[in-house]
């Protein structure tokens, strides 16, 4: 959705300063367009005139995963409320403050962790609309150029986990980059969203999760 942005531009006339009956004077010999251009008049009075209309970007639509900013995690805590901890055999996970408040969260992969069940991964469960498309979002960086993915598994309602496939990679930057990925939900209800090494990836790794973020478009 496009929303429209007006900037606007008030009307007015500059005047030589002068005294007394030359400043009546002067008044009635200024032409009533002062300001205008040719085959323009302007506006009454007090009035405002559109000059030029700007596209801007709609609002992004909420995010259906809860907690995704990390920042409800009590102390002590192995994971941010609503997320599942990684196991310590793979990669740990702790988190870091935030300047203004909350957390980031940093997984530090000492194994690869590809073959690993995604009972031993750091992911999050979300509830989703059937056959719905959905943008799934990522803030990380990473000190030590490394990469993860995120990967998506249909939960079934035997508790069992259908894979639905990879998501999105991390990008290999010191500085914090937003990546996106849309998909289909597909027959999906529920949906465990985890983080893993890439195949063949380099260990140590360290990546700090900043945000996640589901959001419905359509």
């Amino acid at each position: 959705m496009i929303s429209s942005k007006c900037t606007f531009r008030s009307w007015g006339c500059s005047f030589p300063r002068v005294l007394g009956v030359g400043l009546v004077l002067l008044a009635l010999i200024v032409p009533p367009g002062c300001g205008a251009k040719d085959g323009d008049s302007p506006p009454a009075p007090g009035a405002m005139r559109i000059t030029s209309v700007e596209k801007s970007e709609a609002p992004l639509p909420p995010s259906r995963l809860a907690n995704g900013n990390f920042a409800d995690w009590p102390e002590g805590e192995a994971a941010p409320k609503g997320f599942q901890a990684p196991a310590a055999e793979f990669s740990s996970l702790t988190r870091e403050a935030v300047e203004g408040g909350g957390f980031i969260a940093v997984q530090k992969w000492t194994q690869n962790d590809v073959k690993a069940p995604s009972a031993q991964r750091f992911g999050v469960y979300v509830e989703v609309r059937p056959n719905t498309h959905y943008v799934f979002e990522v803030a990380a960086s990473t000190p030590d150029g490394g990469r993860a993915e995120i990967l998506a598994f249909e939960a079934l309602k035997d508790g069992s986990l259908k894979r639905i496939g990879h998501v999105l990679q991390t990008k290999p930057s010191p500085e914090t980059s937003v990546v996106k990925a849309d998909f289909v939900s597909g027959e999906a209800t529920r949906i465990f969203f985890e983080s893993g090494q890439m195949n063949r990836g380099k260990v140590p790794c360290t990546i700090a999760w900043h945000s996640w973020a589901l959001r419905e478009i359509g």
